[in-house]
């Protein structure tokens, strides 16, 4: 089976999850860094000022992380879907447990079978 996708293609990619990590770490880290040494201060206003920035840059890491997670699968998804055969050469037949004969419209009574012996 061979690769769908060249190590170019693969390098191309690897680098702009890296520039996308990088953005997402130093735009979150910078908060998270700068809003926990705000919070170390004295003062009431720019401890909280200081908490809330932490939270910021927590919050943007860790959806930089999920946003990462998603974008790598819908990219594998697409991939996938558009190197798929979707040219229509496959019919019911021959996909197991199908059948291209439409559902048929006869079904059987059981309630005229007899279950067990009986005595006349």
């Amino acid at each position: 089976m061979s690769s769908t996708i060249s190590v170019r293609d693969g390098i191309k990619y690897g680098f702009g999850l890296l520039a996308y990590a990088l953005g997402v770490g130093l735009a979150g880290g910078g908060l998270f860094f700068i809003g926990f040494l705000l919070a170390r201060t004295e003062g009431s206003f720019l401890t909280f000022l200081g908490g809330l920035m932490v939270l910021a840059g927590f919050v943007v890491i860790y959806s930089g992380v999920l946003g990462t997670a998603y974008k790598v699968i819908a990219d594998a998804v697409k991939v996938g879907v558009e190197e798929a055969d979707t040219s229509g050469s496959l019919s019911n037949d021959d996909i197991p447990g199908r059948s291209s004969m439409p559902p048929s419209s006869t079904s059987t009574n059981t309630s005229d079978t007899e279950s067990g012996p009986t005595s006349e």
